[in-house]
């Protein structure tokens, strides 16, 4: 039920802003350009247009497109160690995402991952009310 709140959150926005871009659910999944290309479905995401649209006809109309989103979200399940769910954020943000949340519903944590000056910043909040997105200007996600 979590999941599906958190794409029907993403998606009810990216919807009130359709020139926003391409955004998908863990049915969307992307081979991220790292130096080992992988697969992978965040449960939230959002390529902005200016991304999306750098991409060739053919690279978009791929199964598993060759770009990394500018946003993702993740909610921890209850068979995923912190290590794994950590680790995913990791390539992530090495892939070129800007922004990601992991949230841990087991810690009561979300978990904030920034680039900034080349550098994955981290900051871990307790039982945080919302999130308030610096890449989808306007985007506040309720986490209670």
């Amino acid at each position: 039920q979590r999941e599906a709140r958190l794409i029907y959150e993403v998606t009810g926005w990216c919807m009130n802003n359709p020139r926003l871009g391409l955004y998908g659910s863990s049915q969307t999944c992307y081979n991220l350009p790292l130096p080992n290309p992988t697969v992978r479905g965040p449960d939230a995401s959002v390529v902005l247009a200016t991304r999306w649209n750098a991409l060739s006809v053919n690279d978009q109309n791929e199964a598993f497109p060759s770009v990394a989103p500018n946003f993702v979200a993740e909610i921890r399940s209850d068979n995923d160690s912190e290590d794994y769910c950590h680790r995913k954020m990791i390539d992530f943000m090495n892939a070129d995402v800007e922004e990601g949340i992991l949230i841990d519903p087991l810690n009561q944590t979300v978990t904030v991952y920034r680039v900034q000056q080349d550098n994955i910043v981290m900051n871990v909040r307790r039982n945080p009310r919302t999130f308030t997105s610096r890449i989808l200007n306007g985007f506040v996600l309720d986490l209670q």
